[in-house]
């Protein structure tokens, strides 16, 4: 079910007790209508994904509908998931309004959200049902206390064309509460953690309480529950949604690669080994295959053991693992350095990646081989599910292996044709002591490695001609997202044995061990196999010493070669000098061009990396090597012809679109770094901020006298338009973007000095702020987060991170004071008084006649009435830098 369909659906949100909603339910009864709990469309990611977790785990709905071959099996919309849990949970328990709340992310509605072979239940409300409404039993905690005592009527949500408006308005109303809890737990905690204490742990443990218990393999069970793997807002990912069904699947006879793919052998299956037929347990099956010395007879003892304890032949057991596997005469084992290049080895390119790929996937044998049978005398405190994964583990490698050795034979070679390295034993044997360090070492790094490399290694043999050989990479790194999140099931489960935070624990063996992270990392296949972005990025390497803007001795990463930005008078480093002094006047002492004081967001990023700060690419006689700024004063992000069809032209004075910020890019590329191919050479290191960009767009809307309804309707367009840039730029070879999200304009002096409201309702009663300009703010980056989201699944190679102007502006409303500003967040530093309380003037803008400095601009947010101050600029950057307001944090992200 489309994420657009629940644009249409009629939702009724209504306070725990009011009067409104309950006449319309008592209506609904006299009529004969039903209802249905759907989640609500402004409801967080974070938010949904733990009440979804929450009801299909500890709350008991029958969730089986919504995983994979379930007729509501929608992996992309994380909506339709919950709703459908929500309904589930609702109708079991007594259709009161208690079991349709999950803290404010679910509402009713009297519109059927059925579609197509996806039924969603409904019930009549009874009156009795009725007088229950808003009785919170306790079961359920809120977000927030607001929302119980705001007495608000039912609220009708149209479609988005005319009227979809006035409902953004009254969620910001509603949930302006929430967004101060969130905001809050953000700072203090680094990223977002669960809402729903009952059914996870703090996230930045990892451990999730609704991962689904462990399934006999090889037999028929029904399927426990796995929530879709979908990024919550703060990026984290949920566990792999096929894990049960890996290993309840029965062994996999795919040993050959057929014409068309993975097939059984043509013959009759081998009879069983004698060796393995001695063995006792799976233990000792586990010693046996790794004192076996021939590539493929260890191969075919693998599936013959595995084989054994799918039929329930054997138990776990005990063994004693060999010192070291035992290995063929060929291929001849070298350190890693001395392992011939493609073009000294005497191996055509697939043929080289094929050998290599074979060497890995014996090695992947042996590893999984000797978790079982070295951990063997720890199976009363793992389980048997523990042997049970990585005996299957074992038996996926055995198959590649298999794969890998018939194409080689196919192409005229044969595994042992060229010297390989000895590193992947090295590795494991670090880690033969401890099963923690075992779990870490190898399926969470040099397995997750393969996550990385597959999709890469598949395309270049594309590129060569091989597709055959293409299709068995892409099928073994497919399958290898099993194993890594095998690997990710058991190192939480020991973490939690263990009473340690994973990502503590994980960081420490990487160090002790001395184990490294190597990117670039393909973060769409490490998001579905459910490693949490916060055991990705550890900031270990590579660290250069220079003074951090925060006073700090400790030294920072230094990744990046270059630094490039488009956007807006936000950024804008002096493409356009429209303004004198005070303009500049903290840092540089005279104007620049910047709007602001001092330095802008982008300059302290720049620092932050360890970069000059960026010239506007007009500058002349420049060198661009280490970036450019192109970001222009009023630049909207739409061209001139969009405005120019609503005739709303003469708003615009510059002609610097996203699309033309990205001409001027790709013209100016050739002299920076020449070929194309070196270009992206130089991209590859480089960092690529891509906004802000929708406020001048508003702005031209709003001052050219249009209604806030009339100006949303802009916003798909220019959400559109941003991720269109971004999606040129990787084109060109871009790989770590910067995609920030806009401010909550109605918090701007600005704003509220020229659509000043008598009505205390438009305003948030912490705030302060124009919730009506609040809410085009928060829809614009509601559809730019999904923009993002679509661009991720299309370029999982590609970093593309959000950067979340928002929610920090909107904290800076909430606690001025926690930040030193004194003087607040709605009253501008620059200005003049005479039209508002918040020192706005519009005949008396800063550096106008008549406009005066305040003594301290630190102690002020705004500076000008429209763009902010040095020192919030630089809280903003710091929230980028080190999180929790970009997600993983640019120096987190920074490692070699």
């Amino acid at each position: 079910m489309a994420n657009a369909s629940f644009f249409l659906l009629i939702l009724l949100i209504w306070s725990p007790r009011g009067d409104g909603l309950r006449e319309q339910a008592k209506d609904a009864v006299a009529t004969g209508g039903e209802l249905w709990c759907v989640a609500k469309n402004n409801a967080e990611d974070a938010a949904l994904q733990s009440a979804l977790d929450w009801a299909c785990g500890p709350g008991g709905a029958d969730c089986r509908p919504i995983q994979q071959g379930g007729a509501c099996y929608q992996p992309e919309d994380m909506q339709s998931h919950a709703s459908f849990a929500f309904n589930d949970y609702f109708l079991r328990n007594g259709l009161a309004a208690s079991a349709c709340d999950f803290s404010g992310t679910a509402a009713l509605t009297s519109l059927n959200p059925s579609q197509g072979s996806c039924v969603f239940p409904s019930s009549i409300i009874v009156v009795s049902d009725l007088e229950t409404f808003g009785e919170n039993d306790g079961s359920q905690p809120h977000f927030n206390e607001e929302i119980g005592s705001a007495g608000h009527d039912a609220l009708l949500v149209p479609e988005i064309k005319g009227f979809f408006f006035p409902f953004l308005q009254l969620i910001i109303k509603k949930w302006e509460l929430q967004w101060i809890g969130d905001i809050q737990l953000r700072a203090s905690s680094g990223r977002h953690e669960r809402s729903f204490s009952s059914a996870a742990e703090n996230m930045e443990s990892g451990v999730d309480s609704t991962l689904m218990p462990f399934v006999r393999p090889c037999h028929d069970h029904r399927v426990a529950f796995s929530s879709a793997t979908i990024l919550s807002a703060s990026g984290q990912p949920r566990p792999w949604t096929g894990l049960q069904s890996w290993r309840e699947a029965p062994a996999n006879e795919d040993r050959v690669w057929g014409p068309h793919g993975p097939s059984p052998p043509p013959t009759l299956p081998l009879e069983p080994d004698l060796t393995t037929m001695t063995a006792a347990s799976l233990a000792e099956c586990a010693a046996l295959v790794l004192s076996s010395s021939d590539p493929l007879a260890k191969s075919t003892l693998s599936h013959l053991a595995y084989t054994r304890w799918c039929r329930r032949e054997i138990l776990v057991g005990t063994a004693s693992p060999p010192h070291r596997p035992a290995r063929p005469d060929r291929p001849l084992l070298v350190p890693p350095k001395e392992v011939p290049s493609h073009k000294s080895s005497g191996l055509p390119l697939n043929a080289y990646m094929l050998h290599n790929l074979a060497h890995v996937e014996l090695n992947a044998i042996d590893l999984a081989w000797d978790t079982v049978v070295r951990f063997s005398h720890l199976r009363d405190e793992l389980g048997d599910e523990f042997f049970a994964d990585f005996a299957r583990v074992a038996d996926d490698e055995s198959r590649h292996f298999a794969w890998c050795s018939q194409r080689l034979n196919e192409l005229g070679f044969r595994y042992g044709d060229m010297p390989a390295h000895n590193f992947l034993w090295r590795e494991c044997e670090k880690s033969s002591e401890d099963v923690a360090a075992r779990l870490a070492v190898i399926p969470l790094v040099q397995e997750a490695r393969g996550l990385d490399a597959g999709p890469r290694l598949a395309q270049k043999l594309v590129g060569f001609g091989d597709h055959r050989t293409s299709h068995i990479v892409a099928k073994i790194a497919e399958e290898e997202l099993a194993h890594v999140a095998v690997g990710l099931y058991w190192f939480l489960q020991v973490c939690k044995k263990m009473g340690r935070i994973p990502r503590a624990i994980f960081k420490d063996l990487l160090e002790e061990y001395g184990v490294e992270l190597k990117g670039p990392f393909n973060y769409a296949a490490r998001d579905e196999a459910g490693i949490p972005r916060m055991m990705v990025h550890l900031n270990r390497r590579q660290r250069v010493n220079f003074q951090r803007q925060d006073n700090s001795t400790e030294p920072l990463v230094l990744r990046y070669n270059a630094l490039f930005n488009f956007g807006d008078s936000l950024s804008d480093t002096g493409n356009v000098v429209i303004a004198g002094l005070p303009y500049g006047m903290t840092y540089f002492g005279h104007h620049t061009g910047r709007c602001s004081d001092g330095r802008l967001v982008i300059d302290f990023i720049a620092e932050g990396i360890g970069l000059p700060h960026l010239l506007p690419n007009t500058a002349t006689n420049a060198s661009f090597h280490q970036g450019a700024n192109f970001a222009f004063i009023a630049a909207p992000a739409l061209p001139f012809d969009f405005f120019h069809q609503r005739g709303l032209s003469k708003g615009l004075w510059v002609n610097a679109s996203v699309h033309e910020q990205v001409d001027r890019f790709e013209k100016l590329l050739p002299s920076i770094c020449g070929a194309p191919q070196e270009c992206k050479d130089f991209l590859s290191k480089s960092l690529l901020v891509v906004g802000e960009f929708g406020g001048n767009d508003y702005n031209t809307g709003i001052f050219g006298g249009r209604s806030i309804i009339e100006v949303s309707t802009f916003a798909p367009h220019v959400t559109q338009a941003v991720a269109e840039g971004v999606e040129r730029l990787i084109g060109l070879g871009a790989v770590d973007l910067i995609v920030p999200s806009v401010l909550p304009v109605g918090c701007f002096p600005l704003y509220l000095t020229l659509y000043n409201s008598s009505n205390p309702e438009d305003y948030g009663p912490k705030t302060g702020c124009a919730r009506k300009f609040n809410a085009l703010s928060w829809y614009h980056n509601t559809l730019l987060r999904r923009q993002i989201h679509r661009l991720r699944q299309k370029f999982p190679a590609v970093s593309i991170r959000y950067a979340d102007y928002y929610a920090q502006g909107f904290d800076f409303a909430i606690n001025p004071l926690k930040y030193g500003f004194k003087d607040g967040a709605l009253r501008t530093c620059c200005g003049a008084p005479g039209m508002s309380k918040y020192n706005f003037n519009l005949h008396a803008k800063c550096d106008q006649n008549g406009s005066t400095v305040c003594p301290d601009p630190a102690t002020h947010v705004s500076w000008d009435g429209i763009h902010m101050t040095e020192a919030a600029h630089n809280i903003i950057a710091r929230g980028w830098l080190h999180g929790p307001y970009v997600d993983p944090p640019i120096l987190s992200s920074s490692n070699s």
